[in-house]
């Protein structure tokens, strides 16, 4: 490859697409679309998994008569080699003969005739593998055989070799004797095929590119990002290893550091409404509440409040479990948002916790009822309201756009690009974690519009509402966007009604009857059971327990004594609200149900829940049905069955049955899962962002926002530093609510 010599050049011919890449043509081309490489940028930032330690260098005369099971590597050259087929289990083999100054060995690889072309006899290699004693019968110079060994063919000369075994030109010394790189693969990609393009990219790069200012490396004793490149994929020892690490984890901080902190700049630049804090009203509303405020709930209502006084938007988290009151904070923001004749969003995952969350509004604001500026509103896909009245649909969306409705709770209804609003100025977003972050940007990007009594006020084009979102269990893309400072938390750590006992297990399938017999016992005493599922019916790709299946069982074979009750997303909205009606009034002792039960119901006396098929569910939504036990001081028990006996070892489960903190577990799926995206819409999973950096290294995470906010100090990046400018721009794909 031919590199420009100008830095930006050598940027623009990094980040080429693969298509035009040397040896990729369309069929290698979706492989590595694959494996989410797109640009030659992103195979390099492709790095291996692992690494296996080939510099074990012997000679022949050394391991012949060994019996170590540890992988050695040899120099010589083949002195015959040859195919034939095994008369016993039909395999292929090629068997050759190894020979260096001291001594010669047999080696044998199966299922690779190919290689007996390019391993041809008087070819200079090095063999990388374990060696075994008694191979097979009759071997020509001992009884030890060198098996299936990596290869690489070597000239005599510290050039490379031609390397056919893979279809590639390859330079010696990267898939032997040294720290070998092992890469995730997919079918038709090797981690030998991408050692060698990866090699050859590597090695015409000038050492003294690299697009982080000398000054930074000097301060913070880092290497240059070539050199970091060359040793993150092929390091000489495990010292050079960790020095690259500790370069392109830096890297990965601070161009997301820079990132995050334009966003903010863009948000600063952004305005809200102003909404200064009404201490006589707000006093007003909190003594008619029907009990008295936690301080965490004081405290938190009063962080939104400070936000609300800055003419730009809030960005706010608000955590806890449930049953910590976050519906409380939420209703003391809407009343100030009320107090200034502006409008609160409040959006819920199901009708179910709308409808919950409408009633609860309702009653808090009973003190304010004569005031036509304080109507609620109610817009799920099956039901509209406003006060205690049904109405339409379009009387609802008409409340909006002209300003009558000042609070409404509603569903995905609420995304419709039909609804608008007159002066929206706070958007709260419950379990914010089952929503997408564009349909977080959907409603927050809400404008007034034209009613028929008129044009309505519209604000500025850059003009936001305040934005929270609540969460028992924040998803781990949150949670790293809080340390990394764009978003500001909230904690309910206290419970008003008394703190919630709920004891974890996971339950091996042989030990199912044992706690079915448990179950029994506390059933007889008036307690109440959910059985969640995760599918409705039977799926003929998928071997788990099923809503249908799973109700008719348990009704007639476990527990027929008892009355059961079947939910699930395909059933109406009101077949629903009626089972869990009877499930509240003890008619039912069981629910059978999927996760439409996550959020927004509370049923007293359910002290018991087995979650089947526990390992398919992601640790906040497990812990979010675990919130619906226990809400009445007594002791509860949540059942965790895996599918099979060997997932009961899942991280995930065990962390689960040890942590009963929310916000604890969203660290620990932020570990176990990775951040996802902070520059895209994914939520979880660990991609592009962030491979190599910790973000529970606090240190370093405030080491990269104070380099952020130097470098942005220095005036236009695009003319500073216009390689590191290309980098931080060339991930702003959308614009959306981090």
């Amino acid at each position: 490859m031919q590199l420009p010599k100008k830095g930006s050049n050598i940027l623009l011919s990094l980040q080429r697409d693969l298509k035009s890449v040397s040896g990729v043509g369309p069929a290698r081309l979706k492989k590595l679309h694959e494996l989410g490489l797109r640009t030659m940028w992103q195979l390099l930032h492709h790095y291996p998994s692992r690494y296996d330690d080939l510099r074990n260098m012997k000679r022949v005369v050394d391991v012949v008569t060994s019996k170590t099971s540890d992988k050695i590597t040899l120099t010589g050259r083949i002195v015959s080699i040859r195919n034939f087929r095994s008369p016993r289990r039909g395999l292929m083999i090629t068997d050759a003969v190894f020979s260096d100054e001291s001594g010669s060995i047999r080696v044998v690889w199966f299922n690779q005739p190919f290689l007996a072309e390019p391993l041809k006899a008087g070819t200079h290699v090095r063999l990388s593998g374990v060696v075994k004693i008694g191979m097979g019968k009759g071997s020509r110079s001992s009884t030890a055989s060198l098996v299936s060994p990596v290869y690489e063919i070597m000239r005599q000369s510290e050039h490379a070799e031609e390397d056919i075994g893979d279809g590639a030109n390859s330079s010696s010394g990267i898939h032997t004797g040294r720290l070998v790189p092992v890469y995730p693969e997919t079918a038709g990609i090797t981690s030998r095929w991408l050692r060698y393009v990866i090699h050859r990219e590597l090695v015409p790069l000038p050492d003294e590119w690299d697009y982080l200012p000398e000054d930074v490396r000097s301060v913070e004793g880092l290497c240059g990002w070539v050199t970091a490149m060359r040793e993150i994929h092929f390091p000489a020892s495990q010292r050079d290893l960790e020095r690259a690490r500790r370069r392109l984890a830096f890297d990965e901080l601070l161009l997301i550091q820079l990132h995050v902190q334009e966003k903010r700049h863009g948000r600063t630049a952004a305005t809200a409404i102003a909404l200064p804090f009404d201490q006589e009203h707000i006093k007003r509303f909190i003594a008619g509440l029907p009990f008295q405020p936690t301080l965490d709930q004081k405290k938190a209502a009063w962080e939104i409040l400070q936000d609300f006084e800055i003419p730009h938007p809030m960005n706010r988290l608000l955590e806890g479990d449930v049953g910590t009151g976050k519906t409380t904070v939420v209703a003391i923001a809407a009343a100030q948002v009320m107090f200034h004749g502006m409008q609160t969003a409040v959006v819920a995952p199901t009708e179910v916790l709308a409808e919950q969350h409408y009633k609860t509004f309702l009653q808090f604001f009973e003190i304010f009822k004569q005031s036509k500026n304080t109507r609620i509103a109610l817009l799920t896909g099956s039901q509209a309201m406003i006060g205690s009245r049904e109405v339409s649909a379009l009387k609802v969306r008409e409340g909006l756009a002209d300003g009558g409705i000042c609070v409404v709770i509603g569903t995905h209804a609420l995304f419709q690009e039909r609804v608008a609003f007159a002066r929206l100025a706070f958007v709260a977003v419950d379990e914010q974690h089952r929503f997408g972050v564009s349909q977080r940007a959907m409603l927050v990007g809400k404008k007034a519009s034209n009613s028929r009594k008129g044009t309505i006020k519209q604000f500025g084009k850059k003009t936001q509402p305040h934005f929270l979102s609540l969460s028992a269990t924040p998803i781990p893309r949150t949670l790293a966007l809080s340390i990394f400072g764009n978003i500001a938390i909230s904690r309910l750590t206290t419970f008003p009604k008394g703190e919630r006992r709920v004891t974890t297990k996971i339950v091996a399938p042989r030990y199912r009857d044992s706690t079915y017999e448990f179950i029994r016992q506390r059933l007889a005493r008036g307690e109440q059971l959910f059985v969640i599922v995760p599918l409705i019916e039977q799926s003929k790709v998928l071997d788990l327990k099923n809503a249908q299946e799973e109700f008719a069982r348990l009704s007639r074979e476990v527990f027929p004594e008892y009355k059961v009750g079947l939910v699930h997303g395909r059933l109406a909205s009101k077949e629903v609200s009626e089972t869990i009606q009877k499930f509240r009034d003890k008619q039912l002792a069981i629910v059978v149900s999927t996760t439409v039960i996550e959020v927004g119901v509370d049923i007293p006396d359910a002290s018991l829940m087995i979650i089947e098929g526990a390992e398919r569910f992601g640790l906040a939504q497990l812990h979010q049905l675990r919130g619906r036990i226990g809400r009445n001081n007594q002791e509860a028990y949540c059942f965790l069955f895996p599918t099979t006996a060997d997932r009961a070892n899942s991280q995930r489960l065990k962390a689960l049955e040890k942590n009963d903190d929310g916000f604890a577990l969203a660290e620990i799926d932020l570990k176990l899962r990775g951040p996802g995206e902070f520059l895209g819409e994914r939520q979880s999973g660990v991609v592009g962002d962030v491979r190599l950096a910790d973000l529970t290294d606090m240190v370093a995470v405030q080491k990269s926002r104070q380099w952020a906010e130097a470098l942005l100090s220095r005036g236009s990046m695009q003319k500073t530093n216009p390689d590191l400018y290309k980098l931080v721009a060339s991930k702003r794909l959308l614009s959306y609510i981090d």
